[in-house]
């Protein structure tokens, strides 16, 4: 659904571009318009539309959430959502997300979407094709905060951690 919208999207910007563009200022609120009118079209009573929308100039970074009735809010400073949000959660709700690098919080989703990919595949969150996560970092290009070229990091960070939750929980049903 995701595919979808955002071709949705680009072809409502195209459309728009010489009468009524979208700009960084409207972008959240048009794209909030456009969840609504999107969920009008789905055929699912059960099944809805909602968003994050990441909106980004230089270094100041700001988060909304767009929920099925086309209300964005802004979000601090931290939000998941969809079928893997109540696991996404568990693996990054915690963070002090006041210190904690880009990097290292992407290593973290990158756990979390691992562990789903691997444990709760009903979920429908996980590794895309050619092993890539269905998730992207933000390079900021500091000293402190490298992109990571590769998700070897990444893939090590989530099997070690993996692995040690599954020692805990075998560690628990043998008491």
């Amino acid at each position: 659904m995701l595919d979808i919208f955002r071709k949705y999207i680009v072809g409502d910007v195209v459309i728009r571009r010489s009468t009524d563009p979208y700009t960084p200022e409207n972008f959240v609120d048009e794209s909030a318009r456009s969840v609504k009118r999107f969920n009008a079209l789905l055929c699912e009573e059960d099944y809805f539309f909602e968003i994050l929308i990441a909106n980004h100039q230089g270094k100041n970074s700001e988060l909304y959430h767009v929920d099925v009735s086309d209300n964005p809010e802004k979000v601090r400073p931290y939000k998941a959502i969809g079928s893997g949000a109540e696991t996404a959660d568990k693996f990054c709700a915690g963070l002090s997300f006041d210190t904690i690098t880009m990097k290292d919080f992407t290593k973290r989703a990158f756990l979390a979407t691992a562990y789903m990919d691997q444990h709760h595949p009903e979920l429908r969150v996980g590794i895309g094709s050619g092993g890539i996560p269905l998730i992207k970092h933000m390079n900021y290009n500091q000293e402190w905060d490298k992109e990571i070229t590769d998700l070897e990091e990444c893939r090590n960070y989530a099997n070690e951690r993996i692995k040690k939750l599954k020692d805990c929980f075998e560690a628990i049903l043998k008491e």
